[in-house]
């Protein structure tokens, strides 16, 4: 077995916060996949399937981004709606 790098726990490590769409692993359980012989093995040579090391950075990065300023005006109506602008 060969020695992993820091960079790969580190993205195992991330990877195991969320399920596998691909091989159905769920949370905290390694990516896996069938061999010739049709028993499941876990991924050897990469951390997860990429499709779950891309989902879980990203909703790393959506949790660490800023939270947008929102107030809300209530009107003569009572009714509640947003200052943020449309961008369409």
């Amino acid at each position: 077995m060969e020695q992993r790098s820091f960079e790969w726990l580190e993205q195992r490590d991330l990877a195991l916060t969320i399920p596998c769409r691909g091989c159905k692993a769920p949370i905290g359980q390694p990516c896996r996949v069938r061999g010739r012989d049709g028993e499941w093995h876990e991924l050897e040579h990469f951390p997860a399937h990429h499709a779950r090391l891309n989902r879980a950075e990203r909703l790393q990065r959506m949790q660490d981004a800023p939270k947008p300023d929102v107030t809300c005006i209530v009107d003569g109506y009572g009714v509640m709606r947003s200052t943020m602008v449309d961008p369409i």
